[in-house]
């Protein structure tokens, strides 16, 4: 399993023959899940390897299963209990038992949060203590920031008595919160002198961070009242300046040679960079290079949006910025399909969304959300056409064919908050599909881990 996630780079950077599948399956044959007792934790070990496997290609069953499946057992053996001692370790086992059980609980919290699910355990149960070693420190940062989001992840549901415009507002209150805590965690990053991996880099932190601060953000809005449109054009730039800031650092790694062939990378840029193609549609419908004027009451909401990263002078950014950031994307999009051709048709899509707005740009960036003719309005209603009946359902995995590839991902949570723009339903379509494709597809061929 080390030689097949370890080849997967070399493979596609055509330094080597070799596929990793071969490695992986070679494994599989070694040790086949089916004659796994799943009661020890060289089996979570295992699981954890076929599942980090998965993030880069398709295994055959899916992650969020096998997410649950680790946690499960590290709880029978009680992992996530402080002074558990594992059997048939050395000394040095209590690091180890540390390690899988984080290990596990980020997979859990990941694939959980991305298919709007419940997690499989609660932050309350757990009091082991983080891995203290110094090699740990850019994982246990990691696992810090999901401590957070886990928090944020249950908070988002509560339902609070709605007070729009008034900062004692629930809502409000915990998007400063939570924001807060993001930013000092960002803050708190690990420095290296050299960065020669994807993770050690300052970039990715960031990446990390801004994902975070745009998954909040969305959820603030969901969670806003109808009448609040002022605060929702605020955290809509908010959400517009995360995204660009994403598709930013990634093409940064990306120019570098740092960044990895990764399934999950794939759905974030394509998240981000619709996003940016929503952002771009309301501006051309409205015709506002600024958030709505605030009234009296909003005054003191503004003050602490300067502490989230938005003052009253910040406009949206000039179409040139967006485009740029959207070329960026494309290009982003289009090197990771060639690698990994199962999620190609994303980036159709994107291609396809991305010349409609090189379309419509030139003539209604700047203008009111009445077109002056004809000719605009049949260009304007082309961006709120549904793109997946363009480019035809048989180029999207698992979409309207009602053949199991997208499972209901509605879950406990339910998906609402994942698509805050409620007037581009179908690119909240677009995001639940990818998400189920990735983590909760189940496609078993002869010898995978579901098969055996």
């Amino acid at each position: 399993m080390i030689l097949a996630i370890g080849n997967i780079r070399l493979f596609r950077d055509r330094v080597t023959h070799l596929h990793p599948f071969g490695f992986f399956t070679a494994a599989l044959e070694v040790n086949p899940p089916s004659e796994s007792s799943f009661s020890s934790i060289s089996d979570v070990e295992n699981l954890l390897l076929i599942a980090l496997f998965g993030v880069y290609y398709n295994i055959g069953c899916s992650i969020w299963e096998l997410a649950r499946l680790c946690v499960r057992i590290c709880i029978e053996l009680q992992l996530h209990r402080q002074g558990t001692q594992c059997p048939t370790i050395t000394t040095a086992g209590s690091q180890r038992c540390g390690r899988v059980f984080w290990e596990s609980y980020l997979l859990d919290r990941f694939a959980s949060s991305m298919l709007g699910r419940p997690f499989t355990i609660d932050d309350s149960l757990i009091d082991v203590e983080l891995p203290n070693e110094p090699s740990e420190s850019v994982f246990n940062h990691l696992v810090r920031l999901g401590r957070i989001t886990s928090t944020i992840h249950a908070s988002a549901y509560c339902q609070f008595p709605r007070a729009p415009n008034s900062l004692d507002n629930p809502d409000i209150m915990m998007l400063r919160n939570f924001h807060a805590q993001l930013k000092a965690w960002r803050h708190q990053a690990p420095v290296f002198e050299a960065s020669h991996c994807f993770y050690s880099t300052q970039e990715f932190f960031e990446l990390t961070y801004q994902e975070a601060r745009l998954w909040l953000f969305r959820v603030a809005i969901n969670h806003l009242p109808a009448r609040s449109s002022n605060m929702r054009d605020k955290l809509l730039l908010l959400c517009l300046q995360a995204a660009q800031r994403i598709i930013e650092c990634f093409n940064i790694l990306w120019q570098t040679n740092l960044a990895t062939y990764s399934r999950a990378f794939m759905r974030l840029i394509l998240v981000s960079g619709l996003i940016t193609v929503s952002v771009i549609k309301i501006q051309m419908h409205t015709g506002r290079n600024h958030p709505k004027e605030h009234s009296d009451s909003d005054v003191g909401i503004d003050t602490w949006l300067e502490d989230i990263g938005l003052d009253t002078s910040t406009c949206f950014p000039a179409l040139s910025a967006c485009r740029d950031t959207l070329e960026k994307a494309g290009k982003i999009l289009s090197w990771l399909a060639i690698q990994m051709p199962d999620v190609s048709a994303y980036a159709q899509i994107f291609e396809t969304l991305n010349g409609e707005v090189d379309t419509l740009s030139s003539n209604t960036w700047a203008r009111s959300a009445q077109p002056s003719s004809p000719l605009e309005s049949a260009q304007l209603s082309e961006l709120t056409e549904d793109p997946i009946s363009v480019l035809g359902n048989q180029q999207i995995p698992g979409i309207s064919h009602g053949d199991g590839l997208l499972p209901d991902v509605d879950g406990l949570l339910g998906n609402d908050t994942f698509w805050s723009f409620t007037d581009a339903a179908w690119m909240g379509e677009i995001e639940d599909n990818i998400s189920g494709f990735i983590w909760d597809t189940m496609m078993p061929w002869q010898g995978s881990p579901l098969d055996t």
